[in-house]
C-alpha cells in the first residue's frame, strides 16, 4: 500500500513541480498507472533506487522487505503500470527483498475472492482481506528471519 501510495504521490509531483499545491485527488494520481512516459517511469526509478541507497547505507538495519500490491485495476488488467514491475527493474542489494503480491496473488489467492472493499474505486482491502494479508506478511518475514516459534496463524 504504502508504495503504491508513494508511486503515485511520485507521480503527480512529476507531472504538477510547477505548482505549489499537492493537493491530490484520486483521478489524479491513478492515472499514472494507465499510462507514464519514460521520464516519468525514470523519475520513479530514481527516486525509489535513491531511497534504497540511502536505507541500505544504514548499518542498524539488518533486512527489509518491499512489499507491493495489486489494486483490484491491476487484476483485471484496466492498469498497465504495476509498481511492482517497477521495483522488479531496480537491481535490489541484499538487505532487500521485494514481496511481489502481484506475483503471490496470481499464483496462490489465499485472500480469496471479493478481497476489496464494495463499490471503493481506491481498491481499499476488506477488513478480513486486511488481517489476513497481515498475518501472511508477518509469518513471511519470521520465516525469513529465522525467528522460531512465533506465528500468527
Amino acid at each position: 500500500y504504502y508504495f503504491e501510495k508513494f508511486f503515485k504521490e511520485t507521480m503527480y509531483k512529476i507531472r504538477k513541480l510547477n505548482d505549489q499545491s499537492y493537493l491530490c485527488k484520486f483521478n489524479d494520481i491513478n492515472k499514472y498507472l494507465y499510462n507514464i512516459t519514460d521520464s516519468e517511469r525514470k523519475y520513479f526509478e530514481k527516486t525509489l533506487f535513491n531511497y534504497i541507497k540511502k536505507v541500505n547505507n544504514d548499518e542498524t538495519i539488518k533486512k527489509i522487505f518491499l512489499i507491493s500490491f495489486p489494486h483490484k485495476n491491476h487484476l483485471n488488467n484496466s492498469y498497465k503500470i504495476n509498481v511492482s514491475s517497477l521495483i522488479n527493474n531496480i537491481d535490489l542489494p541484499k538487505k532487500f527483498e521485494h514481496i511481489n503480491f502481484n506475483k503471490i496473488l496470481k499464483e496462490n489467492n489465499f485472500l480469496g475472492e471479493n478481497i476489496y472493499e464494495p463499490l471503493d474505486e481506491a481498491s481499499h482491502l476488506s477488513e478480513l482481506s486486511q488481517t489476513k494479508l497481515i498475518e501472511f506478511i508477518f509469518d513471511y518475514i519470521f520465516e525469513k528471519i529465522k525467528i522460531d516459534n512465533i506465528k500468527l496463524r
